[in-house]
């Protein structure tokens, strides 16, 4: 196969014998963008903003405003999950 050379020039890819138009997928542009804007709150979901320790209890502050209050010292006490600045980002 030497001689045979594929080139993409304004959209039409040219090789061989063939000149065919290259199209896209205009029918998923709504998914595409919906799946974009989740995998972005899904990496803000994981970002640590701030952890504040204090005697009895750990926060752990989170970029999609998620807060995690941990009390490892007192087992009555259960993990709390609280949403602040919901909409705003830190």
């Amino acid at each position: 196969m030497l001689g045979y050379k594929k080139v993409v020039k304004f959209g039409i890819v040219v090789g061989g014998n063939t000149r065919r138009l290259k199209t896209s997928m205009t029918q998923y542009d709504e998914k595409v963008a919906k799946r974009k804007e989740e995998l972005k709150q899904e990496e803000l979901a994981k970002k640590v903003h701030a952890i504040e320790i204090r005697s009895g209890r750990i926060q752990t502050w989170y970029k999609d405003g998620r807060v995690v209050t941990e009390f490892p010292r007192d087992k009555r006490k259960k993990t709390t999950t609280e949403y602040r600045n919901v909409g705003k980002q830190l």
